[in-house]
């Protein structure tokens, strides 16, 4: 093999070695551009997404009152207490509530207290979990 043929074909080596490197890093490129493009869309489609029920509690003294309000139709819709031993009934079921309507789940505490309430608000086989301060603070969750 004469000096120039092996310096030619060095050259064709090197191309296609370029060529790969070059397809590989658009490769990965593209594959990187997808999944961003993809993750920003999906974080796009749920910002003005309405949830299906809007949850906000108000607590004093021995009740604790959690508001529901149905920005869709909501099955099954149970309001829980998940504080043992702070509130006489454990659990209180509304039943289902169409688009626009609203309920009130009063829990009657065995005594006044400054504890915190744990609840959760469950309907259409989703859970929403919150606490309601007894501080006159107004607990909010939408979901």
């Amino acid at each position: 093999m004469t000096p120039e043929k092996w310096i030619l074909r060095m050259r064709d080596y090197a191309i296609i070695v370029f060529c790969i490197t070059c397809s590989i890093a658009a490769l990965i490129f593209i594959i990187l551009s997808v999944t961003f493009i993809a993750s920003v869309l999906l974080s796009m489609s749920s910002i003005g997404r309405v949830e299906a029920v809007s949850i906000w509690s108000e607590c004093n003294g021995d009740t604790a009152a959690i508001y529901v309000n149905a920005n869709e139709d909501a099955k099954n819709v149970t309001c829980r207490a998940l504080s043992n031993g702070i509130s006489i009934e454990n659990e209180i079921s509304i039943g289902d509530l169409k688009k626009g309507d609203s309920d009130v789940c009063i829990f009657r505490l065995l005594e006044n207290s400054t504890t915190p309430l744990r609840f959760e608000v469950s309907y259409n086989n989703r859970v929403v979990r919150n606490v309601c301060n007894f501080a006159g603070n107004i607990g909010m969750a939408v979901d």
